[in-house]
């Protein structure tokens, strides 16, 4: 910016005109501005210092990773037995079963007439007859040592023909267990392979027949195969 400075005289023709600049005499407006801007810069570069140092303190550490969870031993299903017998005493209940239809083994232990009956249901919940007595007398007790809610042991009931028979009705059972380490699963396959030798000895006299077994290897076959 250039400018005239102005007196009260009017200059001379020949005497030269005065020129300064805003840059060789600063005005006291500027030194303050200057002094100002300098004051605003310190004060924001320490603001900026204390707010890291207060992270630095307060932030948290990187939260460690959790260890993955131990799998649990997970006890593998296997096939032991197939049995074939009769439904004994169907002219005595109102239960209707089709060919090829699965059925239902339940234990009754308050049957008067035997503590070791097992009924067989149909999948609508209605009774269809009995396990043969003497079948039962084995496999009840079975039943009972590993029906505590774990899955232990497990039997499928399948009707493979005749179920319009009046008196006794053919089915098919099929007994599966686990095999793990635990004690109480490991005495699965024990005691199935003791009940399918005592089964094939064994002759139903309400089913007229014997039990026809068909056992796994010793330690039973995985489901999957």
């Amino acid at each position: 910016v250039v400018r005239r400075r102005v007196t009260s005289k009017q200059p001379e023709a020949d005497a030269a005109v005065e020129i300064c600049s805003s840059q060789e005499e600063p005005t006291g407006q500027a030194a303050a501005a200057r002094t100002e801007v300098e004051l605003s810069t310190e004060a924001f570069r320490a603001s900026q210092a204390s707010q890291a140092s207060a992270s630095s303190v307060t932030a948290p550490g990187p939260v460690p990773a959790a260890e993955p969870a131990a799998l649990e031993d997970v006890a593998e299903e296997r096939w032991f037995l197939a049995l074939g017998s009769k439904i004994v005493g169907v002219q005595h209940y109102d239960g209707v079963v089709s060919d090829r239809e699965s059925v239902i083994l339940r234990r009754q232990p308050a049957n008067i007439y035997d503590p070791n009956a097992i009924q067989v249901l149909n999948i609508r919940g209605e009774q269809i007859g009995h396990v043969p007595r003497e079948m039962a007398s084995l496999l009840a007790p079975v039943m009972d040592r590993f029906d505590d809610g774990t899955g232990q042991l497990r039997v499928e009931g399948h009707i493979p023909r005749g179920s319009g028979n009046m008196y006794s009705i053919p089915v098919r059972l099929q007994i599966f267990g686990q095999a793990n380490d635990a004690s109480s699963s490991a005495a699965a396959p024990r005691v199935l392979r003791d009940l399918g030798q005592r089964l094939q000895r064994t002759y139903c006299s309400a089913a007229r027949g014997a039990v026809e077994v068909l056992q796994a290897p010793e330690e039973g076959t995985p489901v999957q195969e």
